[in-house]
């Protein structure tokens, strides 16, 4: 076996290895993958979220893999870094490019690594290729449709997902509310339930945000103008946004579960 047979089997080793023992992965830091269409290209998006209360310091690694249908001519793309994931934070990772149109099977996967380099989070997507699937892998098939993994559940009925509105009063609040409706859109949370941006006047001139979902307030603050501020007021609401869903979405599958 040539040197290029043997590192093609070392890769491929690896890939169904980490498929294997899964279910280890993501309970604390969890990697997340999202594939977007815009034509001729996949947008392959890595998602890191820190599902603890603690800062976290991990190291990922976003690949590319390509390979023809009998296993040869792999090539690889990768992009690699380190972050700190603060507590319940979701961060948005980079992003690389598939040409929707080759003929390959391609499989993206996202690695996190935590402080001692060990796997703490995985998510793998397979590409171009039409085929029933086992365990967590998503597959993007030639049609550039998305795999159940990634459909939206509640199939049966309308679910309205990632939809933020305002009813601010002041320019500070409007530019709260751009900036957190941005941030939530950019970090594809996409809650189940509408959230809603409201001023309302407090003592003297002040005013206040209060952030809800339905009827549960998830933050609220006294709005300071410094632009500092509401950068800082921002990255907190996202914070609390994302553990509000997560519980939800936690409740709604114990429920389920009995």
């Amino acid at each position: 076996m040539d040197r290029a047979a043997i590192h093609i089997a070392f890769l491929f080793s690896i890939l169904f290895t980490i498929g294997g023992y899964s279910q280890i992965y993501n309970t604390e830091i969890e990697a997340n993958l999202d594939i977007a269409s815009n034509g001729e290209f996949f947008d392959v998006t890595g998602f890191a979220v820190n599902k603890t209360d603690s800062d976290r310091s991990i190291r990922y690694v976003l690949s590319i893999f390509k390979n023809d249908s009998i296993g040869n001519n792999l090539s690889k793309d990768e992009k690699t870094g380190r972050l700190v994931l603060r507590a319940a934070e979701k961060k948005r990772l980079p992003t690389l490019n598939v040409n929707a149109k080759l003929n390959t099977r391609t499989i993206a996967l996202l690695l996190l690594y935590d402080k001692d380099d060990k796997i703490v989070g995985k998510d793998r997507i397979i590409m171009n290729e039409i085929r029933e699937t086992a365990g967590d892998e998503k597959v993007v098939a030639k049609n550039n449709s998305v795999s159940d993994d990634k459909v939206y559940s509640g199939a049966d009925g309308l679910v309205l997902k990632g939809i933020v509105v305002e009813n601010t009063k002041t320019k500070p609040g409007r530019d709260f509310f751009r900036a957190y409706a941005q941030k939530y859109s950019f970090d594809k949370i996409e809650g189940e339930e509408v959230v809603v941006v409201n001023e309302v006047f407090g003592l003297g001139t002040s005013t206040k945000i209060v952030v809800q979902a339905g009827d549960i307030i998830i933050f609220q603050f006294f709005l300071n103008p410094r632009a500092d501020y509401v950068d800082q007021m921002v990255f907190e609401a996202i914070r609390r946004t994302n553990i509000y869903f997560r519980q939800v979405r936690k409740s709604r599958r114990l429920v389920k579960k009995y």
